[in-house]
């Protein structure tokens, strides 16, 4: 695995990057104590957000998934030998 180069831009919208964020506030008039986290995220096309991936487990059975305030991003690193990620979907970006 080579090391991960942060940057402060805007992520790119076609495809999954590893991020630090904040949740989006959820009263946008309120300042928050919202604590930074890293997550696996991409844009969604139909909220014109950022957002996490969705959980496979169905750990999230309202799919709904919280916009994310995205402080840093990276490309997400290699994989061992037979791990790819799946290509991003309309589900994914629209869903």
């Amino acid at each position: 695995m080579g090391a991960r180069i942060w940057k402060r831009t805007k992520p790119p919208k076609d495809k999954r990057v590893l991020m630090i964020v904040t949740p989006e506030s959820p009263l946008p008039d309120k300042l928050s104590n919202l604590m930074l986290d890293i997550v696996v995220g991409h844009w969604h096309r139909g909220r014109k957000m950022y957002v996490p991936v969705t959980v496979p487990s169905g750990s999230n059975t309202s799919g709904y998934r919280t916009g994310l305030d995205v402080i840093y991003w990276a490309e997400i690193p290699g994989f061992p030998p037979g791990v790819n990620l799946r290509p991003l979907t309309n589900l994914d970006m629209y869903g």
